[in-house]
């Protein structure tokens, strides 16, 4: 499998968000269904998440 044939068959939903609100996920499954896909990540880039500091 190449590359760009990867990147065709998953969804990423970048954020920066301090939290994940509940209608992320939904929103994400709903993305999967519109284009008939299977795969999807959320990924958050709050520094707040990613380093554990309060």
């Amino acid at each position: 499998m190449h590359e760009n044939e990867i990147s065709e068959q998953i969804i990423v939903d970048l954020k920066a968000k301090e939290k994940l609100s509940p209608i992320d996920k939904p929103k994400l499954l709903t993305y999967l269904r519109l284009i008939d896909k299977h795969l999807g990540l959320i990924i958050n880039f709050s520094q707040r998440d990613a380093f554990g500091a309060r």
